[in-house]
Parts: C-alpha cells; sequence; structure tokens
C-alpha cells in the first residue's frame, strides 16, 4: 500500500485496516529512530522545517549566472533544467 501523505497514513490508521502491533503515532514511538514521515511512508519527502540549503549568498550567486533577468526566463529555465533531470 502506498501512502503519498500523513494525511493519508491518518487515514489508514483510522480506517481500522491497521494492524495492532504497527503504531499509529509512529514519530512518538520511534522517537530515537525518527527520520521524518516521508521516511516513514516511503515517499522521502522532507519537510521545509528539515531541509538543508546552501548559504544565501552561494545561492544568489548560482542564481546570478543563470542570467535569469525575469520571471519568463526563470520558469523556462527551471522547466528545461527539471526536463533535464527527467523529474518531469
Amino acid at each position: 500500500m502506498l501512502f503519498k501523505s500523513s494525511k493519508d497514513w491518518n487515514a489508514y490508521c483510522k480506517s481500522r485496516k491497521k494492524p495492532d502491533d504497527i503504531p499509529s503515532s509512529p514519530i512518538k514511538t520511534y522517537k530515537a529512530h525518527w527520520k521524518g514521515m516521508g521516511d516513514w511512508l516511503g515517499t522521502e519527502y522532507i519537510a521545509n522545517a528539515d531541509r538543508h540549503y546552501i548559504a544565501y549568498d552561494y545561492a544568489k550567486e548560482f542564481v546570478h549566472k543563470l542570467g535569469l533577468n525575469n520571471f519568463f526566463n526563470t520558469i523556462l529555465n527551471t522547466a528545461v533544467w527539471y526536463f533535464e533531470l527527467g523529474t518531469c
């Protein structure tokens, strides 16, 4: 069974289909091992609060090197970048 979000997980828990030996609240049960709901559900989604970004100055320098001087170019370049990575 594939859960896409914690909302799906909670609905599953409330449906009474979950085995009794699987916790409804894994964050409490597995506190010492907890890596996030994305890890628990297998989606690998990382919550915004848990993401790590490079420093602002480095990010700004990277963006400036892309030569994105307006919103349209930014959207177009982002779409091309995602396509090249095969994420579309």
